[in-house]
């Protein structure tokens, strides 16, 4: 009976008008706020390079389809106080999407 019922929860789960778009979403959302968390601990790192590749992550990140309007202002404000905490211009980023 467990079969049946877990079968048929699948099935109408997975009936629901853009259950899997939503789910899709949901994880490839999910998956830039885990790269996004990433690339930010790489800002307070004390290793000029490690700080530049994350400043590199978090711009593309910024520029990509996923980041919406909160996301870009988020990294945004990470990317300024990383700046002003080691007094390393990010000149080589430039801003687009930005600000």
């Amino acid at each position: 009976m467990m079969q049946v019922t877990t079968f048929a929860s699948c099935f109408i789960g997975n009936s629901r008008p853009g259950a899997r778009e939503q789910r899709e979403k949901a994880e490839r959302r999910a998956q830039w706020w885990a790269r996004a968390r990433w690339a930010l601990d790489l800002l307070m790192e004390d290793d000029a390079e490690r700080r530049i590749v994350g400043y590199g992550v978090l711009k593309s990140l910024a520029d990509g389809e996923w980041s919406g309007e909160h996301e870009a202002g988020l990294v945004a404000a990470a990317m300024d106080n990383a700046v002003s905490a080691f007094r390393k211009p990010a000149r080589f980023l430039g801003t687009k999407g930005l600000r």
